[in-house]
């Protein structure tokens, strides 16, 4: 919490101005006064006071490290509560993401052979003769890269 509560929170374009110059201080009062609130409202999205806590402080260790995607022309109430609710939608993706292939996993545990599903185009396309030939061509490290991507 601030240090001094009557302390007077300084209009958004200087605030920013201030956090992208590097202004510690500055950064703290923001966190100060929005915190709380953005927990509330990533809670009411995920259900989970920690989770909802984990994305907050993602997106404040963000907006320290980039403090030039703040537009001091925007309201900072405005982006905070955007870039929060944009990165809990992120975090319930990952979600379905995990839940689905710990599913498919357990499935393939308990002997079912088509539980990680059909192959993707690209994997298909990479087992075809043509693409594996052309590959083995390829220098190590190039040859790498393309399986990595």
């Amino acid at each position: 919490m601030r240090e001094d509560p009557d302390t007077e929170i300084p209009a958004d374009a200087e605030l920013v101005a201030r956090i992208q110059g590097g202004d510690a201080r500055a950064f703290a009062a923001l966190f100060d006064v929005y915190f709380e609130a953005l927990v509330r409202f990533a809670y009411y999205m995920l259900g989970s006071r920690d989770a909802a806590k984990d994305v907050v402080q993602d997106v404040f260790v963000r907006v320290w490290e980039r403090p030039e995607a703040l537009d001091p022309r925007r309201p900072v109430k405005q982006y905070l509560y955007a870039a929060v609710r944009n990165r809990v939608l992120d975090e319930r993706k990952r979600e379905g993401v995990r839940a689905r292939y710990q599913a498919a996993m357990l499935a393939s545990v308990d002997g079912d052979p088509d539980a990680l599903g059909t192959p993707s185009p690209e994997n298909a396309i990479l087992s075809t003769a043509t693409v594996q030939a052309a590959m083995e061509r390829l220098p190590e490290r190039r040859r790498e890269a393309v399986r990595l991507r």
